[in-house]
């Protein structure tokens, strides 16, 4: 993950701005991202879902 910080709890993770984006001005934007990968043959990944709050 880069441009955010990772927490969570269980099955459940949550993304936060990093010390150095989490306060923007007016018109101003930042973007974070991950890297995902699943290797399994016979299950189905985890589902995925992303909110903004």
């Amino acid at each position: 993950m880069w441009n955010a910080e990772l927490g969570g709890s269980g099955s459940t993770v949550t993304a936060t701005n990093a010390g150095y984006n989490g306060n923007l001005g007016a018109g101003q934007s930042t973007q974070f991202g991950f890297l995902g990968f699943w290797d399994s043959v016979s299950n189905d990944p985890p589902s995925l879902t992303c909110n903004a709050s």
